[in-house]
């Protein structure tokens, strides 16, 4: 691994990441599992709460809030003491990242760390290993990524259809751009690709990599983006299908509108 000074991202920026990260795939769950249970989130919320008193969406520090003050009914008495030891890191962090307090590599990591094993005890998989990727420096398969991703937009010919890769020839290809690399190599370098776009505001170029045949035990996900990359999205990775469905064939509308526009732009010059 790199030496964490070495980030492609500033502190700030990777929290920012994460943040979304947690937004997706713990929020939502969260409000639904103890809707499950009959219980309001919303009643676990201060009144001084902006969620409350002003109507703002749910946050992460709302969501922090709540599921503080509704650990007994999201796990275990054995697993207590960590969940409340991390909800503890993760706001004191967040909250230092809201208010632009100075913030380090370290601090970045320690936040996104916590949050991947929170989500873990959880049982929130997909969701802590997106975290897990970003707490992780990216070495040389960010810029492999950057060289076999752009590509699939920048040298395709106008009359030709977008490229659909699978996530297991994405893995493949990365593995021979390094000599050899693992499929957590190839997951992170797609994380630190997708976290770069995410900053600019930029429509996700992973809606290109999805579920091969056999990549997925349930035949209706095949063609879909595999589960830690819905987050780009806002959604989460077990969102309903027709919901993600939607969701990826626009952003691939998107990706295609962005490429003809961009043509037309260069056919003008």
């Amino acid at each position: 691994m790199r030496d964490i000074q070495s980030s492609p991202l500033s502190p700030a920026s990777r929290i920012a990441v994460g943040l979304a990260v947690f937004q997706a795939g713990f929020v939502p769950w969260l409000q639904q599992q103890l809707r499950a249970e009959g219980i309001n989130p919303l009643d676990s919320l201060p009144p001084s709460s902006p969620v409350l008193k002003q109507g703002f969406a749910m946050d992460v520090r709302a969501a922090l809030i709540i599921a503080r003050e509704q650990l007994d009914v999201l796990a275990g008495s054995d697993e207590l003491t960590s969940l409340r030891r991390a909800i503890r890191t993760l706001m004191k962090i967040r909250d230092s990242w809201a208010h632009q307090q100075p913030l380090t590599q370290d601090d970045a990591t320690n936040w996104l760390s916590t949050a991947a094993d929170l989500c873990a005890i959880l049982e929130r998989m997909p969701t802590s290993r997106s975290l897990r990727a970003l707490a992780e420096i990216p070495g040389h398969e960010l810029l492999a990524a950057s060289l076999l991703l752009s590509p699939l937009l920048d040298d395709l010919p106008k009359d030709e259809q977008l490229p659909l890769l699978t996530y297991e020839s994405f893995t493949e290809e990365i593995d021979r751009a390094l000599y050899g690399a693992s499929d957590q190599t190839a997951f992170r370098a797609l994380t630190w690709y997708s976290a770069k776009q995410y900053l600019l505001g930029e429509t996700p170029i992973v809606s290109l990599i999805v579920l091969g045949p056999g990549e997925t035990p349930i035949p209706e996900e095949e063609g879909l983006m595999p589960p830690g990359f819905w987050w780009p999205l806002d959604l989460a990775y077990d969102a309903s299908l027709d919901i993600r469905i939607t969701a990826h064939r626009d952003a691939l509308s998107t990706l295609e509108a962005e490429r003809m526009a961009a043509y037309s732009q260069a056919d003008d010059i």
